[in-house]
């Protein structure tokens, strides 16, 4: 899964594991690859989201194709 904001400013986004078709599982653990921080939650996901620019990941190089 990935959190996309093509909002002007960072913005918190949410959802649930059972919206992105995940289920059966009592928990999950989503990671932030940026700081590569890892959380346990049981349904419910939910991140401040920086503006992704010029429709690229932050931190990622430009498409040279």
């Amino acid at each position: 899964m990935a959190l996309l904001n093509e909002n002007s400013s960072s913005k918190t986004i949410s959802t649930t594991a059972s919206a992105i078709g995940l289920g059966g599982s009592p928990s999950y653990r989503p990671k932030d690859l940026w700081p590569k921080a890892t959380s346990t939650t049981s349904g419910s996901i939910s991140a401040s989201v920086p503006r992704t620019r010029h429709g690229r990941l932050p931190g990622l190089p430009a498409d040279r194709g």
